[in-house]
């Protein structure tokens, strides 16, 4: 998912990144296939009617892909395996939500005498290790196996859903570890996080693909598809920087991995944004201005390849706390959008008023006001004076934070160092209070520990009760039996949080973060059917074309 609203962002600035080309040269095509999956298997009109026709919307659609880019060499499928357990936070409490809308949903409807939505496909499915996915993969592969000649590509692989990793960064390692930064690659993919990760190959060659709808502006919407040209972002990245700086002695390379490293900051799949910076709110924007101002001055970048630079960093967080009450201030006063009235005769009316959540709570923190600090703290992490502990506990949760933004760049630039680490915490800490505690972090690099878990550790990580049936029955009965020793990890009342918020969209549940190692026990104790144990192994990538 990346940066909230970066792609909106980066297209209303840079429009002249993306175009069409019919039949441009590209010698790599690499699929980051879940982008493919969910809107052939669930699509908003004309759904398929059974798993059979999903699948086989899936291949001829991953087919079109290719018909459409006609790379010359290679072509990489990847397709989301086992996540960093960083990701699997995240996985949870979009799946969580999703059953938390429904109950809402149909609580509106009932209340004023309307039916309920009636039950559909389970959506995830598409997670590894189900065995819709262990199904799709066969299908997949079979499928390139017996069109491999309709491809003009010399090389097909697949990285399939047994394969730890998700998508976006199998394709990143594939080309770092294949030396291919030189190449004309095209990546197919819809998440704005594919952005960032092209921007750190440091290439000129490099272009993104997309469906024409899914662009905010395109220049021509003639054609199905738009290429999103890295090489020209970069090109624009590099004046837009000489314009702020007011000269060009500096390294674009490194001025890109540093907005890269600016961007964890306002959100993204394993850290929540810093309070005071919303990219809706031209966070953005500031962090550019504040990172220009101080490199003017200091001509100090905030990382060196995959490590955080610490004074450089430790200044520039100084900048963004010394505004952390006037932020506040601009982005949480005058937050309230009206609900307007609505005919509760009209079902769709009374759904599109649900997403207006700001009426939902009463503003108990009441950010950048008087004593907003205290508040912040015991509402997020019920923690609060005396000073003592109050101290304590704010370093873990900044050590855990910095831990994070360290963790995320090293992924970015290298790949996973830590298949176990996670953010503990649904809230950022406050800037000023990171700064505060700044020196008494431990900095100390990143080591390469754990390994990916089983797939069925991911599905028992993420999934809620409410798709059990995703799971083998002897697996996931503990999450529905009250003497499961896990049983704590699968709430079923469970709230959203709304505070500061606007819209449902912006909410997230608050609910306990998976712990692996207590789910992993309970895996390894479970004894599977040979069927079922196929599906919890890990994979390697298949070269399915190598002419």
């Amino acid at each position: 998912m990346g940066v909230p609203k970066f792609f909106k962002w980066l297209t209303d600035n840079y429009p002249k990144t993306i175009f069409f080309e019919p039949g441009m040269y590209v010698q790599n095509l690499y699929i980051d296939a879940n982008c493919a999956i969910h809107p052939c298997c669930h699509p908003s009109e004309n759904p398929p009617k059974n798993e059979e026709e999903m699948m086989k919307r899936v291949c001829d659609y991953l087919l079109k892909l290719i018909d459409v880019v006609k790379p010359t060499d290679t072509v990489y499928i990847a397709i989301d395996g086992v996540a960093p357990v960083a990701k699997m936070v995240q996985q949870r409490m979009r799946r969580f939500k999703a059953i938390k809308e429904k109950q809402m949903k149909n609580k509106i409807l009932e209340d004023n005498n309307h039916p309920v939505l009636p039950d559909s496909w389970d959506h995830n499915a598409i997670t590894p290790g189900t065995s819709f996915m262990y199904e799709l993969n066969k299908r997949i592969s079979s499928f390139f196996k017996n069109n491999s000649e309709k491809i003009s590509a010399k090389k097909i692989i697949l990285s399939d859903s047994s394969v730890p990793g998700e998508g976006e960064h199998k394709v990143m390692n594939y080309i770092r570890e294949n030396n291919l930064q030189n190449e004309i690659n095209c990546i197919y993919g819809l998440d704005a996080d594919l952005i960032m990760l092209a921007l750190t190959l440091n290439s000129s060659n490099a272009y993104l693909l997309r469906e024409t709808q899914q662009f905010y502006k395109t220049p021509n919407s003639d054609y199905p598809f738009q290429y999103l040209n890295i090489g020209i972002l970069r090109n624009a990245f590099n004046e837009e920087f000489r314009r702020l700086i007011g000269d060009d002695v500096f390294s674009i390379e490194n001025c890109i991995d540093d907005f890269v490293m600016m961007c964890f900051l306002l959100g993204n799949d394993f850290l929540p944004s810093l309070p005071s910076l919303k990219i809706n709110k031209k966070g953005l924007d500031i962090l550019l201005d504040l990172y220009c101002n101080l490199f003017k001055t200091h001509r100090e970048y905030l990382t060196s390849n995959e490590y955080i630079n610490k004074i450089p960093f430790q200044r520039f967080l100084e900048k963004i706390s010394e505004r952390e009450e006037e932020d506040l201030l601009k982005i949480y006063n005058n937050n309230y959008v009206k609900k307007i009235s609505v005919d509760p005769s009209d079902p769709k009316a009374l759904l599109d008023s649900m997403q207006i959540v700001n009426d939902k709570y009463i503003d108990k923190i009441r950010l950048g006001q008087p004593g907003y600090r205290d508040r912040f703290y015991y509402n997020y992490f019920k923690i609060s004076p005396p000073e003592n502990d109050f101290k304590k506990s704010i370093k873990v949760i900044s050590q855990n934070y910095f831990d994070g933004l360290a963790w995320t760049l090293k992924y970015y630039k290298k790949g996973c160092s830590d298949w176990n680490w996670c953010y503990q915490y649904h809230q950022a800490p406050l800037s000023s209070d990171f700064v505060k505690t700044y020196d008494k972090l431990n900095f100390s690099k990143i080591v390469v520990e754990g390994k990916p878990v089983k797939p069925f550790t991911q599905l028992m990580s993420v999934l809620p009760p409410e798709s059990s049936h995703l799971i083998p029955s002897n697996l996931a009965e503990n999450m529905i039996d009250n003497e499961s020793l896990i049983i704590d990890l699968f709430p079923t009342d469970y709230q959203l949080d709304y505070m500061g918020k606007r819209f449902l969209w912006e909410c997230h549940p608050i609910l306990p973060i998976p712990d692996v190692s207590r789910i992993n026990k309970v895996v390894d104790s479970t004894i599977f059917s040979k069927g079922d144990g196929l599906r919890n192994k890990h994979g390697k990538d298949k070269v399915i074309k190598d002419a």
